[in-house]
């Protein structure tokens, strides 16, 4: 079931990149697309702190190699993400146009606006991993936590924080060197610890308890946005909650999966950017913007149908290639 949810998890990426009920009604996009759908990030962390960390939290970190393979694979898919998008990067004119906001970039923001994901991914594995070798469980989850509601208060509740002039010149400053608190040190360890230490825990999963928080959710990103008290949408007090009911539900499925589903939604991920720019450059050819760009809902299945369609190819192509190496060391 998590394989499964990987793909339901790549189709709400997407819908937050392209608000697919925008054009039918922008309060129901935003509780749909920026409330629901929030859940799709903190569920790949989760992922990564299931399965990489929490094998690895009695053993020891330092000693294992695999946990260094996988910050080294991540780092390269992440390298190999910024020279896709490079070109793209050049002909917006966004490239850095000094050290400090290169370095910004790589390290916080992303070269592009969806690959955030890898630095924070990268930078919060990290921390996590010192936190739970430097202290207890009980210490290392109340100071992820404790990361995640200031990041919370420069995120959805940003209004609050500007209301207090300390804190408010706090988050100034911060903000000079990472655009938002979405990130490595006030996002992402908060879900990699929730996920680690979920590994081989017998929690009894709750339905109920899911929906009520799925509920809950819903109804804070719609306050949160009504009352303009957002910078930005990623955090709510709530997710965590949700994702606390709703991991467990995943971890019960014991079915198996396709195998193509782990590398497919990741190209997913990190193509579907390029798909948003193939499906409006191809609208504006044939004239078709008022269907195909317009229309919202029209317009994020367009998306998805193209990333399915590179998808596709990139999972032909590496077939090809295993063939062709296995034929070759045959011979």
């Amino acid at each position: 079931m998590i394989d499964k949810f990987r793909l339901v998890a790549a189709l709400l990426v997407i819908a937050i990149h392209t608000a697919p009920f925008a054009s039918v009604d922008e309060s129901l996009d935003y509780v749909l697309t920026y409330g629901v759908g929030r859940i799709a990030v903190p569920f790949f962390l989760m992922t990564s702190g299931y399965f990489v960390l929490g094998p690895y939290l009695k053993s020891g970190f330092r000693e294992n190699k695999k946990y260094l393979q996988y910050l080294k694979k991540i780092g390269l898919l992440y390298g190999g993400c910024i020279l896709l998008y490079a070109p793209l990067m050049w002909y917006a004119k966004k490239l850095p146009g000094n050290l400090f906001e290169g370095v910004k970039m790589l390290v916080f923001d992303g070269t592009f606006y969806h690959l955030w994901y890898f630095p924070a991914l990268l930078l919060g594995s990290v921390l996590t991993v010192g936190l739970l070798q430097c202290s207890s469980k009980r210490w290392s989850i109340g100071i992820a936590f404790s990361l995640y509601l200031f990041g919370l208060l420069g995120d959805s509740y940003y209004r609050i924080s500007t209301d207090i002039p300390p804190l408010s010149a706090v988050y100034d400053v911060l903000f000079l060197f990472s655009s938002y608190t979405r990130n490595g040190i006030f996002y992402a360890p908060l879900f990699l610890m929730m996920g680690a230490l979920l590994w081989k825990k017998k929690i009894c999963p709750s339905p109920v308890g899911c929906l009520v928080a799925l509920a809950l959710l819903m109804v804070e990103s719609f306050l949160t946005y009504y009352f303009g008290l957002q910078r930005h949408n990623s955090m709510y007090l709530m997710l965590p909650v949700v994702m606390y009911f709703f991991y467990p539900l995943l971890l019960r499925g014991r079915q198996q999966a396709p195998r193509w589903l782990r590398r497919g939604t990741s190209f997913l991920y990190v193509i579907h950017p390029i798909a948003i720019i193939l499906v409006r450059g191809m609208a504006g050819l044939m004239g078709m913007e008022r269907l195909l760009v317009d229309q919202s809902l029209v317009h994020y299945i367009a998306v998805c149908a193209v990333s399915f369609c590179l998808m596709g190819y990139e999972l032909y192509f590496l077939q090809l290639v295993k063939r062709f190496t296995r034929r070759k060391s045959d011979v």
